[in-house]
């Protein structure tokens, strides 16, 4: 019956002093002793509060949401959150936290159709800076929320689906080439060739499409500009009040407007809208990879990377083509360093007969074998003429010139007898159309490559006759049929004439001699091949440094004369290799020197 009386009544604040209320509460009995608690816990628990207080703490309980409850929040409240993360994300200093907090949402299970275009404006803020992501400070922070917001992707719409996949390349891909592991750098690579593998061919039409969006974006840049000099000057409004002006302003205004909303209306145009802006991102990442050559454990991955990009470089429009080929040489050229021995910080790793090689290559050198002293020739490779020495009789006052590491003597009965002979000159009279062009003389590198110069001279003399396919081994009336313009010009097919045939005078085929010359410069004499050790007659004379053909095409020879002969070749050419008219070897043969 006691317990009837309060059943509607809230509890008393003071405990009754009447004999009724000492009986309901005498019945309850003692509560046992609680253990005491642990030493190092017992400065930071609070004491359980008394019955009596709960109901007046209980009231402000929804007052005090934590953001951590998210999961039992309202859709407005969600909402709410959204906007304020958002709010905050764009400063980088705030940037740790906010993200946190969008993470919070994504893991509550709070991202969903009703709330994702405000999710979606949690990762465009994050994005407004397309630079900011690579930061050091909050790489981290950027890889790890657009991890998770793979997890939302599904709630958005096929645009946003589109933004996300550009930004994840950025923020996730990109950041991952800043690692050290290199695992996980080989794996960012590989994405980044996926992904260019999967662009399209560019056409002309993109091309005219990134210059109209880079000449908007520059547009508005202006346009931001003098809004901001109209606030300065006309700090109080009161241009706003002329009708005319107005009236300009909102008829731009409207007609901007409206191409924006057609514009965006399109699937087409947003198919061209992420196509442009994903090769933009894989620009980035590539300028990123190549930033990193100079760590070891990641050249090689760089070297696959920017020669795939190269490869594809179709699938750019012609401004990022520019930037390809750009990376593409600077990674070429830490190629030849490193094939010259040039370690990563550009100095030269030499041994030490390399070392002394260099140093003797210059010293002068007299008959009385004072070296450095008071000869007055320097070392060369070969004499320029030959000489007897007859050891009866006393050495020859004049100095000689000698060949320290190759010298070809023998010894008669009559001394020692050294002799030297120099490389052979042969010429190729040009014909282009119906013209005569003029003469290009080569001197060939007998002392480097002895059998790759002989079967070039002898085949410009014609001297082996007839060959095992049954054709003249001759130049003469064959011609080049591939020249590409800042490459080379290629020729030596005297068997078909299309790039398909030729033979060499000591079979079809013969192996490669060696590849001790470089292609440094241009007008040098290399010889074509379909592979290792596949030479015939082919040959192809460069007009620019092609280091890339290092190991690869044997050099052994150069041009010493007719330089403008082989410009006047180019001009016929294409990038194709296919020339506007015929350009033929009218003659060739062998110079002899008196």
């Amino acid at each position: 019956m006691a317990g009837d009386l309060f059943e509607d009544l809230p509890p008393p604040a003071v405990a009754p002093s009447s004999a009724n209320g000492t009986a309901v509460a005498s019945p309850a009995p003692p509560l046992p002793p609680l253990p005491p608690p642990p030493s190092l816990k017992s400065a930071l628990k609070r004491t359980k509060p008394p019955p009596q207080s709960q109901p007046e703490t209980s009231a402000p309980e929804k007052k005090r949401l934590r953001f951590k409850t998210t999961m039992d929040a309202s859709e407005t409240q969600v909402i709410e959150a959204m906007q304020k993360i958002a709010s905050h994300i764009k400063n980088t200093s705030k940037f740790s936290k906010a993200s946190k907090l969008a993470l919070q949402l994504i893991q509550a299970g709070s991202v969903k159709p009703a709330t994702s275009d405000h999710f979606f404006s949690i990762l465009e803020a994050a994005m407004s800076s397309l630079t900011a992501c690579n930061e050091p400070s909050v790489r981290a922070d950027y890889h790890e929320l657009f991890i998770a917001a793979q997890d939302t992707i599904e709630c958005l719409s096929k645009k946003q689906q589109n933004m996300i996949t550009t930004w994840t390349m950025r923020a996730v891909v990109a950041n991952d080439l800043f690692t050290d592991e290199s695992f996980t750098f080989s794996k960012a690579t590989g994405r980044i060739k996926e992904a260019i593998s999967n662009l399209p061919v560019a056409t002309e039409d993109d091309d005219g499409e990134e210059a109209a969006a880079l000449k908007e974006k520059k547009q508005v840049v202006s346009e931001e500009a003098q809004t901001d000099n109209k606030e300065e000057s006309d700090p109080f409004g009161l241009d706003d009040l002329i009708p005319s002006t107005s009236k300009k302003d909102d008829k731009s205004k409207g007609k901007r407007v409206t191409a924006t909303k057609a514009r965006k209306g399109q699937e087409e145009e947003e198919t061209k809208r992420f196509l442009r802006s994903q090769r933009e991102a894989l620009i980035s990442c590539l300028e990123i990879a190549a930033n990193r050559y100079k760590t070891p454990g990641c050249q090689t991955s760089i070297d696959i990377l920017i020669k795939h990009a190269f490869d594809s470089v179709s699938r750019f429009t012609s401004r990022q083509r520019d930037a390809i080929e750009k990376l593409w040489a600077s990674v070429r050229e830490q190629q030849i360093r490193r094939k010259q021995g040039k370690s990563v910080s550009g100095k030269l790793d030499v041994n030490a007969f390399e070392h002394l090689q260099a140093k003797y290559a210059n010293e002068k050198i007299s008959i009385r074998r004072a070296v450095g002293g008071s000869g007055d020739r320097k070392c060369q490779q070969w004499l320029d003429q030959t000489e007897t020495i007859n050891p009866n009789t006393q050495t020859p006052a004049s100095p000689y010139k000698i060949n320290l590491l190759n010298p070809a003597h023998t010894l008669s009965s009559k001394g020692l007898e050294v002799t030297m002979t120099k490389n052979p000159k042969v010429f190729f009279d040009i014909l282009i159309g119906k013209a005569k062009a003029g003469r290009v003389v080569m001197e060939l590198f007998k002392d480097k490559t002895p059998k790759t110069a002989e079967n070039f001279r002898a085949l410009c003399t014609g001297e082996k006759g007839i060959g095992q396919l049954g054709k003249p081994l001759h130049y003469k009336g064959s011609g080049f049929h591939r020249i590409i313009p800042n490459f080379m010009c290629q020729g030596g097919d005297f068997t078909r004439g299309n790039g398909t045939g030729g033979e060499s005078i000591y079979g079809t085929k013969f192996a490669d001699e060696n590849f001790s010359m470089m292609h440094t410069t241009p007008g040098l004499l290399s010889m074509a091949n379909s592979g290792p050790n596949t030479n015939g007659s082919q040959f192809f004379i460069t007009t620019v440094a092609t280091p890339w053909l290092d190991g690869k095409h044997v050099v052994f020879g150069k041009v010493v004369d007719g330089c403008s002969v082989l410009q006047e070749m180019e001009n016929v050419g294409s990038d194709s290799g296919k020339t506007s008219c015929p350009v033929l070897i009218e003659d060739c043969g062998e110079l002899k020197e008196n």
